[in-house]
Order: C-alpha cells, then sequence, then structure tokens
C-alpha cells in the first residue's frame, strides 16, 4: 500500500486518458469504499479541463488504486484549467 505524502495536500488529481479509465476508477473506489451500488453510485465527480482531459479526485481512502508512478502524475486543483464558460445562459 501507498502511503500518504506527508507534504502533500489532498484531495489530489489524477489526469485520466480516457473517460473508460475515470468510470473504472470511480468504480474500483467505490468498491474499496464499501458502497452498496458501486455501478449507480460515484465517488466522485469528473473534472473537465479547457483541453478535455478528465481528472479523477484522489483522497487518502483511495490511494491504493494507484501505483507511484500515477500519483507522480497527479495535480493540485489549482492547476487545472477549468472552461471559463457559464453552463447557464442569460
Amino acid at each position: 500500500m501507498i502511503d500518504p505524502i506527508p507534504t502533500t495536500q489532498y484531495p489530489i488529481f489524477y489526469p485520466c486518458s480516457s473517460a473508460v479509465e475515470f468510470e473504472d476508477l470511480d468504480t474500483q473506489a467505490c468498491e474499496l469504499l464499501g458502497y452498496p451500488d458501486a455501478g449507480a453510485n460515484n465517488y466522485c465527480n469528473q473534472l473537465v479541463d479547457v483541453n478535455g482531459i478528465i481528472y479523477f479526485t484522489v483522497n487518502i481512502e483511495v490511494l491504493s488504486l494507484f501505483t507511484q508512478s500515477q500519483l507522480d502524475t497527479c495535480i493540485q486543483y489549482e492547476s487545472i484549467v477549468l472552461p471559463s464558460n457559464s453552463l447557464i445562459e442569460n
């Protein structure tokens, strides 16, 4: 098991290679945490940046789903550039 990095502020965000990878991680996280219906529940929502990269939220309780090299690619929320367009049209 990977130990939390003492100097890291959680959550951190893992850049998924695809929507399928995000869904797989979400299902694994639900199963790991004992959610009653992993297919129906979500561990986290997708964060999608301006380039279309989907980020998975990594908290201490799901670190075991990741290798050290995957964790090394994670970034802090402040580093994600979110789209500036509003979902609400006037």
